[in-house]
């Protein structure tokens, strides 16, 4: 697993600067995309992926300990589509 603060690392090696300005980066690239998905904004990275907010309606559910019946209200979700690199990316890992 690639922490965040693994992230931050490598951003700081690869443009000369340290590691609390790349993870200061990261966070600000982190809450631009939270509180543009909150305002229903879609935020879309070429070849990354893109995030939005996404309405469920509501529905019927079942609680697993009890097996009674609830009413799920509707919401609001977010929802990560992966861009072609990530796709390939992905794709070419060998088992």
């Amino acid at each position: 697993m690639v922490s965040r603060k693994d992230i931050a690392v490598k951003v700081a090696e690869t443009h000369n600067m340290s590691i609390k300005q790349a993870s200061g980066i990261l966070s600000s690239i982190l809450d631009i995309v939270v509180e543009s998905v909150s305002k229903k904004e879609v935020v879309q990275i070429v070849g990354f992926g893109q995030w939005k907010a996404v309405h469920k309606k509501a529905k019927k559910a079942r609680n697993p300990r009890s097996g009674a019946e609830i009413m799920v209200p509707q919401h609001y979700s977010a929802k990560f589509v992966p861009g072609s690199k990530l796709v390939s990316g992905a794709k070419s890992i060998k088992k």
